[in-house]
């Protein structure tokens, strides 16, 4: 039953209160709380990565290490200016009290993601042809009108995303993930078997998926919210706001400049030095690396992202949730890239074919820089919590000095990929480590508590380290048998776990009743 004050007229749209509210702050709005939110991400997430592999697998058949290098620089290039699109004013929308002013932070976005998707086709017309020939993409040319769409496309997410977050809708989310990675799935299929298996071409493929998510998000928003959106905001808003959340713009926006720099440049760094096919193995390689921390790892840091905002709104404790969430992601990461450090190159033999080797040399590399910052990348939401953007930017200079600059430096010199490699990789693990302590001492966490149960959890995987390296120096690294390995690894660690954490045995004893659930 609603309040009688739910009924007044609002004279400027001639409708009722309750009619403009009700779509999202009634109907619209989640229940889910921390548990239930991150399963529903993680669900959608699992569902999400099984099929992507599934993509990979297709491409590895279909499409040659040089095609995915040429389409893995096109990304590069589309992220580095996606990240500007909102001047990350999208990190604002889940931190207003009101949704009224939320609403309004939407709008605002949306205008700037137009805005530059114009410029960048500007930008296309007079500078695409003279750029791709400098970045040794001349292959690409034709293809450059793609990049402003694509810059739309994935633009326009970035807000449409968070606001679903704000209002917990979690499960969708989940679902537009699986949706689109369905028809990115399709799309690559289709023009594989049609021999369309260029790298122009697997471009055009994968943004058919990509495009996909902001359509169906935006069909929700139209479908559910457009009116609170439309009646909440005015110009004078929209003016407040921005000027209220400044920081965003001039100082998260630099820092997540460098963040989205230290992750796609090194694509650009490697082509340019290097030729498309080893940039063919590194994508591939970076591709399996991040299925842990797109299925836990995002899912945790979007959930941990709403929480921490309404927890600090609150004065709540910021520390037990830092603390909960750092304890489950060094838990769930910690086997799999150690698996990936010990066998990357057999299992890529094995999965993706002979041709695919280098690319799980060079995951086997890459492993000792993605277990740190797996557990660092989720909780840096807490920067944006407390308004420390300028801590943030200042170590994102780290970030990209470890991975870009030590990258391109080792590799000019040395003219090696596997030793610019190996020393990025090391350098990234040392300043993720880093960037987690000081999430620690922001959090006012128990950083001694935090270490202890991380030493806990490298014993718990030694048993499984044994058997892996037993098997590779008894059977002489045959393929099949370190396959064997890698699966009989797994048992041991989940014992231990489950036998020595009972918290975390006691929530994961309700996974499998509580994700059915979510997804009915």
């Amino acid at each position: 039953m609603t309040d009688n004050t739910d009924n007044k007229v609002n004279t400027e749209s001639g409708s009722t209160v309750a009619d403009l509210e009700e779509p999202t702050l009634i109907v619209q709005k989640g229940t889910s709380g921390f548990v239930g939110g991150m399963l529903a991400l993680s669900s959608g997430a699992l569902i999400t990565q099984c099929i992507q592999f599934l993509s990979s697998l297709v491409i590895s058949r279909l499409y040659n290490p040089e095609a995915l290098g040429y389409a893995g620089v096109f990304f590069a290039i589309v992220e580095m200016i996606v990240v500007l699109v909102c001047l990350s004013y999208q990190f604002t929308i889940v931190l207003p009290k009101r949704d009224e002013d939320a609403a309004n932070l939407l709008v605002l976005c949306s205008i700037l993601v137009t805005t530059f998707a114009g410029f960048t086709a500007l930008a296309m017309g007079v500078f695409g042809s003279r750029i791709l020939y400098m970045l040794e993409l001349s292959n690409l040319e034709s293809y450059k009108w793609l990049i402003p769409v694509a810059v739309f496309a994935n633009g326009i997410v970035l807000p449409l995303r968070f606001w679903n977050t704000r209002n917990r809708h979690f499960k969708r989310l989940g679902l537009v993930r699986v949706e689109a990675a369905l028809i990115n799935l399709c799309a690559i299929t289709v023009l594989g078997f049609l021999g369309y298996t260029a790298g122009g071409q697997l471009v055009i493929a994968k943004m058919i998926g990509y495009s996909s998510v902001g359509i169906i998000l935006g069909w929700y928003l139209l479908r559910y919210d457009w009116r609170f959106v439309l009646a909440s905001c005015t110009r004078r808003d929209i003016v407040t706001l921005a000027k209220r959340y400044k920081k965003f713009p001039l100082v998260t926006s630099w820092a997540a400049i460098l963040n989205t720099g230290t992750l796609q440049l090194p694509y650009i760094v490697v082509a340019y030095l290097f030729d498309p096919v080893i940039v063919g193995f590194y994508v591939l390689a970076k591709g399996v690396l991040v299925l842990p921390r797109f299925l836990i790892a995002q899912a945790v840091g979007q959930v941990f992202l709403q929480h921490a905002g309404a927890t600090r709104a609150e004065g709540g404790n910021l520390a037990g949730l830092l603390e909960k969430s750092a304890k489950g992601l060094i838990t769930l990461g910690l086997l799999p890239m150690l698996i990936l450090a010990l066998a990357g190159k057999d299992l890529f033999h094995f999965v993706f074919g002979e041709r695919w080797c280098n690319a799980g040399f060079y995951a086997s590399i890459l492993a000792l820089a993605e277990f740190p910052a797996f557990v660092a990348a989720p909780l840096s939401g807490l920067f944006q919590v407390l308004e420390r953007q300028g801590l943030l930017l200042f170590l994102n200079i780290f970030v990209v000095i470890a991975r870009i600059g030590i990258l391109a430096l080792v590799g000019f010199i040395t003219k090696d990929i596997v030793w610019a490699l190996l020393f990025s990789s090391m350098a990234l693990a040392l300043v993720s480590v880093l960037q987690t302590r000081v999430l620690v001492g922001l959090a006012g966490a128990n950083g001694w508590m935090l270490f202890r149960y991380f030493l806990l959890h490298m014993l718990y995987a030694i048993p499984s380290i044994g058997i892996i390296g037993f098997f590779k120096w008894w059977f002489d690294g045959s393929t099949i048998y370190v396959l064997l390995a890698c699966v009989l690894a797994v048992p041991p660690y989940l014992l231990l776990i489950f036998r020595n954490d009972q918290e975390l045995s006691r929530i994961l004893s309700q996974v499998w009743g509580r994700v059915i659930n979510i997804w009915r």
